[in-house]
């Protein structure tokens, strides 16, 4: 006899359903997603994980079915052993214990700095640490799993509003890091243009549940231009000879690439 599990789909999928029909005609049915109650999932896992059971010789025909509500699906389709599970689960425990842990300190750090300086950029930065760090919880599963166990609405929407209020403060604090006040008119307001943007989406989400669907691709262009604005304020500073802190200037560089391939990922543009 064979015993696997197989991964599916992607860990914030809202609907993954398995179907296995064996030989006789006889279907067993697993149903697994963010629209379950944790404890309702196949597994108690933060990934899509299914069980799969052979006995010798024995054949059965897999159908799965997926529904999402405006992420981009995937499909890994991974057979698992029961030791492979057990071994990856702990590493990726202690990886993401280690980059979380870390998120937790600089939010915590930055905070305390904020409240003994009372500068602004300090607790901007505080903020959008703490909202990327729930947006990741979220894609990573972990939030389904510890926080918003039940069929909620948060947390059928955490991403796409984490991901929002993350930009909007990533945002707040470049402008005050790049003295964009001061440095350009045109750039001030585009970024106060961009915010009203993305308090629109952020309310078409909550009151308009039709407009979830369209509200990925459109937070996804919104925050690749929130990145853009802030390159080009950047570059302003270096064409005006301006000092500007190199790290920083590293720091936006990697995050702009990063930013850029996931989002070309996310409308299937590159693979």
């Amino acid at each position: 006899p064979l015993f696997y599990y197989l991964e599916a789909a992607e860990s914030i999928t809202d609907h993954v359903n398995l179907y296995l029909f064996d030989s006789q005609g006889n279907v067993l049915s697993q149903f697994n997603g963010d629209n379950l109650a944790f404890t309702q999932r196949a597994v108690d896992h933060r990934k899509s994980l299914f069980k799969i059971e052979l006995k010798p010789r024995e054949r059965k025909q897999a159908f799965i079915e997926i529904k999402n509500d405006g992420e981009k699906n995937s499909f890994p389709l991974k057979l698992i052993s029961q030791e492979t599970l057990l071994k990856t689960t702990y590493v990726d425990q202690f990886l993401m214990g280690t980059f979380y842990g870390i998120l937790l300190i600089i939010a915590i750090t930055y905070f305390f700095f904020y409240f003994a300086t009372s500068e602004r950029s300090l607790l901007y930065y505080s903020f959008f640490v703490v909202f990327i760090a729930l947006c990741q919880l979220s894609l990573d599963g972990f939030f389904h799993q510890y926080v918003a166990t039940g069929n909620s609405w948060i947390n059928l929407h955490a991403v796409i509003i984490f991901a929002i209020i993350s930009s909007y403060f990533f945002g707040r604090y470049s402008e005050i890091i790049l003295d964009v006040k001061n440095s350009s008119k045109i750039l001030q307001h585009s970024f106060q243009v961009l915010y009203a943007l993305l308090g629109a989406v952020l309310i078409g989400i909550i009151f308009i549940p039709a407009f979830l669907t369209y509200s990925y691709p459109i937070a996804n262009i919104l925050i690749l231009i929130g990145m853009t604005l802030v390159v080009i304020s950047l570059s302003y500073l270096y064409f005006q000879k301006k000092p500007i802190d190199l790290y920083y200037t590293a720091g936006i560089s990697i995050l702009f690439i990063s930013l850029t391939i996931v989002i070309l990922i996310n409308f299937g543009w590159i693979n």
